[in-house]
């Protein structure tokens, strides 16, 4: 699934009958924060692991730690895919679709991409 806001990630989120395996956010966004969007998921008892992204180096960082993981912007698709497969647990991390690539500029941003 992909959300333009934190607003429309909350809304997919609740809606949604899909197992969520994990949850790509970025720090900034309009509407809400990345961080307020996690808080909040956290406070509707989701337990899913929640992936921040930033080119801010001090993007809150202590707040993050507390909610989910982080990685730095700019990253490599193969980056992004180890740092999820680490977060997972699994030997080979899930295949991301080219249109939702960091490094392409497509797919949507800002934003916030949960998904399987």
């Amino acid at each position: 699934m992909v959300a333009h806001d934190g607003l429309e990630a909350l809304r997919a989120l609740d809606q949604s009958h899909e197992s969520i395996d994990l949850i790509l956010t970025d720090v900034v966004m309009p509407a809400i924060s990345g961080i307020d969007f996690a808080s909040r998921v956290r406070e509707a008892g989701t337990q899913t692991p929640i992936l921040f992204m930033s080119g801010f180096a001090d993007s809150a960082q202590r707040e993050i730690g507390l909610i989910g993981d982080f990685i730095a912007k700019p990253f490599t698709s193969s980056k992004l895919l180890a740092r999820i497969g680490m977060i997972l647990g699994k030997e080979k991390a899930p295949r991301i679709p080219a249109h939702a690539s960091p490094t392409t500029g497509d797919g949507p941003r800002p934003g916030t991409e949960i998904g399987p």
